[in-house]
């Protein structure tokens, strides 16, 4: 392949520029691979032949060029995975409040009327973004599964404060509302639950309706009476409030909040996945402060750790081990003295904070065994 080099960051937005402006100054190259070089000669061949072009036509095939170069990540050249439904397709409003929702991108080819629906709730900070793949895969063995945005988040709506407060009756509430009107899904349901604060309620919201639950998956979300709030929410209960985030100043970084908690290097544009909530404007980064202006942690803690010492129904601890912000010692406390209906599988990938986004396809198996009452 002919030799050229690869823009990225500034570089290529001043190529873009240069490309109908005219020439312009590239201090930093890097080597990357042939599919970065075929986007680059692009560039630089548009930027050649832009003298004898019109600017309209120069400016659609800037603009293909761009759209093809999505897939790069921004600053290291390298070619990305693309990343599918960043914004779910279906909504629904339960008393004034739209909740953004996905299911599985394609009709399963035979889907199982036996096998009960898939609830998927996340965290505190995150999106139904993180079951994408897991929507998927259980989509492809029958089940039809459903992951919601919680109120303030995702794609859901944002209310006031006013409207809405964020507290832990609140969101229980609302999610009871939500579960006994939304079309396909039929109760009892399998829940799958995951993350900080927000998993907890869904958890509570599941003991306090155990006729709408059949079995319960709990990826990592804090158990154990000594769990720590993870330090970005830790922020918001700083002693002296002139230290806490105001939202208002600065917004809640979705991007590097969930990236944090993984094994792996997340890629830049899965992280934007998560930012969604708080780019346009202020209010999905208010909810996140009001919903940890309302939390008592260690009490919730305590309420969660109660509650599930009456709760009878199967339930499937699934745990990535690399999780910086709960260690796997104390959900063994958790279940020392929980009832036998209470089983952890501990994941011998390497996974942190949430599985799901980590290697969906890793704990698959686990997950779907469990809910078809298949023991490994």
């Amino acid at each position: 392949m002919t030799a050229g080099v690869c823009l990225h960051g500034q570089a290529w937005s001043a190529a873009v520029r240069g490309a109908v402006q005219g020439p312009v100054s590239i201090q930093r190259t890097l080597r990357c691979g042939d599919g970065v070089h075929r986007h680059v000669l692009v560039a630089l061949h548009l930027r050649q032949r832009s003298c004898r072009r019109s600017a309209a036509c120069v400016t659609r095939c800037l603009q293909s060029t761009t759209a093809e170069l999505e897939d790069i990540d921004p600053l290291t050249g390298a070619v990305l995975t693309p990343v599918k439904s960043k914004v779910p397709k279906e909504s629904v409003t339960v008393n004034g409040i739209r909740w953004a929702y996905r299911t599985n991108t394609e009709e399963p080819k035979e889907l199982d009327k036996g096998k009960r629906p898939v609830l998927l709730l996340h965290g505190l900070g995150s999106a139904s973004f993180s079951y994408r793949e897991t929507c998927e895969l259980l989509g492809k063995e029958g089940f039809r599964a459903v992951a919601v945005d919680w109120p303030g988040h995702g794609a859901s709506d944002k209310p006031d404060p006013s409207q809405f407060d964020y507290s832990k009756k609140a969101y229980i509430q609302a999610m009871d509302a939500l579960v006994s009107q939304l079309d396909g899904l039929s109760q009892p349901v399998d829940l799958i639950v995951q993350g900080f604060i927000l998993g907890q309620y869904a958890l509570l919201w599941a003991m306090q309706n155990p006729d709408k639950v059949e079995k319960l998956v709990i990826l990592n979300t804090p158990l154990g009476l000594k769990t720590k709030l993870r330090p970005e929410l830790a922020a918001y209960k700083n002693r002296m409030a002139f230290l806490r985030p105001d939202p208002k100043k600065k917004r809640f970084d979705g991007a590097m909040y969930n990236a944090a908690g993984s094994s792996y290097q997340m890629q830049w544009n899965i992280a934007e996945g998560y930012n969604i909530a708080y780019e346009k404007d202020d209010q999905g980064s208010i909810a996140v402060a009001e919903s940890m202006n309302q939390v008592d942690f260690p009490s919730l803690l305590a309420e969660v750790n109660e509650a599930c010492r009456s709760w009878r129904k199967p339930t499937l601890l699934l745990f990535g081990q690399n999780d910086p912000f709960i260690a796997i010692k104390t959900i063994f406390d958790f279940l020392e003295d929980k009832r036998t209906n209470f089983e952890l599988a501990q994941l011998s990938t390497r996974m942190g904070h949430m599985p799901q986004e980590d290697y969906a396809e890793a704990i698959q198996k686990t997950i779907s065994n469990f809910l078809r009452g298949i023991k490994e």
